[in-house]
């Protein structure tokens, strides 16, 4: 109530709690921050933009982008594409239960 950068922010599917949702960048050659929000965003609609703000502070033409699975989302990805920036996000699990679909976790990266 007193602080304007607090939300309501979802912890698990019925769980409610006050708190901050905080995006961060940092470079990978210093490992110094770059760029961060407390914005409204949360996760999975804020992979390009905060991408794109490291792109330009940074003042580079094409960039990776390294990110946690909260963040895949196939329109960020395009976005990042898009932008010459090449994202590295690990994918989901899917959110149903086993419809008799292959799982992503029984494949595996073949050079």
């Amino acid at each position: 109530m007193t602080d304007p950068d607090s939300r309501s922010v979802v912890l698990l599917r019925n769980i409610i709690n006050v708190g901050y949702n905080i995006q961060a960048s940092s470079d990978s050659k210093h490992k110094l921050l770059v760029e961060y929000d407390t914005g409204d965003v949360n996760d999975t609609h804020a992979l390009a933009p905060m991408a794109l703000k490291t792109k330009e502070i940074l003042c580079v033409e094409k960039m990776n982008a390294l990110a946690d699975k909260g963040y895949h989302t196939g329109e960020q990805l395009q976005q990042c594409v898009e932008n010459n920036i090449t994202p590295f996000v690990s994918p989901k699990e899917p959110s149903t239960k086993d419809i008799g679909l292959y799982s992503i976790s029984l494949f595996s990266y073949d050079k």
